[in-house]
């Protein structure tokens, strides 16, 4: 009888011990990135540090999606994960600024597109204020 009792008690003891590994801190920010119609980004983001699961150790950065643009492949309030300090390759998905919006889409050429066809494309002319605010690796 006391033997089983142990055997759960080091099976518990693992299970903790493995979920402090697997949670880890990253900056949180709290507003949310919309993929189709933008969302207007202004200085003095708030953020925290949240103890999230399973992060990638490249990522930088969490914040919650908000829209169906980029459905299936991100929904409505994902916590997407993202690295900065990287360029976006055509045919990636990244956090994009556009004249002063934020996106969350996938660049393609000239273009900022949408997973969902429901939204139309964002073409990126040479006179917009555009710049890539980092890659997305992943989601939560």
């Amino acid at each position: 009888m006391g033997y089983d009792v142990h055997m759960r008690r080091d099976a518990s003891e693992n299970k903790e011990a493995e979920a402090e590994k697997i949670y880890q801190k990253i900056t949180f920010y709290q507003r949310q990135i919309s993929g189709g119609t933008g969302e207007w980004l202004t200085k003095g983001y708030e953020y925290e540090l949240a103890c999230l699961p399973n992060i990638p150790p490249l990522a930088d950065f969490a914040l919650r999606m908000r829209g169906d643009s980029m459905a299936p492949m991100f929904s409505d309030n994902d916590i997407v994960l993202v690295k900065t300090e990287v360029v976006v390759e055509s045919g990636e998905v990244g956090l994009f600024c556009l004249n002063g919006l934020g996106y969350l889409k996938m660049l393609q050429g000239k273009k900022l597109v949408s997973y969902n066809n429901k939204y139309k494309p964002i073409a990126i002319d040479e006179y917009d204020r555009f710049f890539y605010a980092g890659k997305v690796i992943g989601k939560l």
